[in-house]
C-alpha cells in the first residue's frame, strides 16, 4: 500500500502566536532554572561528603586502621601529628586533635548549608579552602589525593557557576 502524501490544497500549519511562543519560553525557563538549584544542590553536598569521609578517616586514623578514605588534607595532618605525639604527650593529644577535627568538619558542614543556600560566596570561600588543602597533599606526594582535590574542585566549580546564573536570572 501506497503512503498518501499531503494534498497540495491542505492548509499549512499553524503558525504559533506570541502567546504560544512566551509560553514555551517561560517553560524553558523554569526548567532551567530548576536545573541550576540542582546543580547548586549537587555541588553543594561535595561540602557534606567531604567532611563526612575526613569524620570516618579521623576514626579510622585514631582506631588504628591504615585504610583512609578520600577526604581533606588537614584532618589527615592533624591525625598524623597526633598519632606521632601520642608517646611524647600522652592520650590527651587524641582529644585535641578530635576537637580540631571536629571543628574542621564543622566548618566544612557550614560551608556546605551555605552554599546550598545559592550563594556564590560560599562556593567561593569552599573552593578556594579546599585549593589550600591540596597544597598540604604536595610535599606528601599524595598524586591521587591531589586529582581527587582537583576532580571535587571541578564539581564544586559548577555549583559556583550554577549561583552565579540563578542570581543574574531573577
Amino acid at each position: 500500500m501506497q503512503s498518501q502524501s499531503p494534498s497540495p490544497l491542505a492548509p499549512p500549519p499553524p503558525q504559533p502566536t506570541a502567546a504560544d511562543v512566551e509560553v514555551e519560553l517561560q517553560r524553558r525557563l523554569v526548567m532551567l532554572r530548576l536545573l541550576q538549584e540542582q546543580r547548586v544542590r549537587r555541588s553543594a553536598s561535595w561540602f557534606y561528603w567531604l567532611a563526612g569521609f575526613s569524620a570516618l578517616n579521623s576514626v579510622l586514623a585514631h582506631a588504628g586502621s591504615t585504610f583512609q578514605f578520600f577526604g581533606l588534607g588537614l584532618t589527615e595532618l592533624i591525625d598524623f601529628f597526633a598519632l606521632g605525639l601520642r608517646d611524647k604527650l600522652g592520650g590527651g593529644v587524641h582529644v585535641v586533635a578530635a576537637g580540631l577535627d571536629l571543628a574542621i568538619v564543622g566548618t566544612w558542614i557550614g560551608i556546605g548549608m551555605w552554599a546550598r543556600q545559592r550563594s556564590t560566596a560560599a562556593f567561593g570561600v569552599g573552593m578556594a579552602l579546599f585549593a589550600v588543602d591540596a597544597l598540604i597533599l604536595l610535599p606528601l606526594g599524595d598524586w591521587l589525593g591531589i586529582a581527587f582535590h582537583a576532580y571535587a574542585l571541578f564539581a564544586i566549580y559548577g555549583g559556583f557557576q550554577a549561583s552565579q546564573a540563578l542570581k543574574q536570572n531573577r
